[in-house]
């Protein structure tokens, strides 16, 4: 199960997304989350962290195929 979450936050935050999309219940337990990097390395280490200790995945977004992609 992919969760298409595409947090991105830092500190306590992420941890709690963390845990909150790819933890046991109460979380989602998901396989792998999206995440977006926009914030820095900060806001993937928690994620990149769980997901290495429960041998999961996380999907960085990094570039979109949407028309407004180039925006940012």
């Amino acid at each position: 199960v992919i969760l298409d979450a595409k947090r991105g936050d830092i500190g306590t935050t992420a941890d709690g997304y963390a845990r909150a999309t790819l933890g046991p219940k109460p979380g989602f337990n998901a396989d792998c989350v999206t995440v977006n990097a926009y914030m820095g390395k900060d806001t993937l280490a928690p994620f990149v962290e769980a997901a290495a200790r429960d041998a999961k995945g996380v999907a960085v977004l990094v570039r979109t195929s949407n028309p407004g992609a180039g925006d940012v």
